[in-house]
């Protein structure tokens, strides 16, 4: 796994993050409305 990384390209790295991110805001948008 670790040796798999080094061979990801940099912007496969910030997809992943801004998905993450994304799904995190909408999470907390459901958790804002539902209160």
């Amino acid at each position: 796994m670790g040796q798999l990384g080094r061979h990801i390209p940099q912007w496969m790295h910030f997809c992943r993050i801004d998905r993450s991110k994304v799904e995190r805001e909408e999470l907390e948008l459901m958790l804002f409305i539902q209160s």
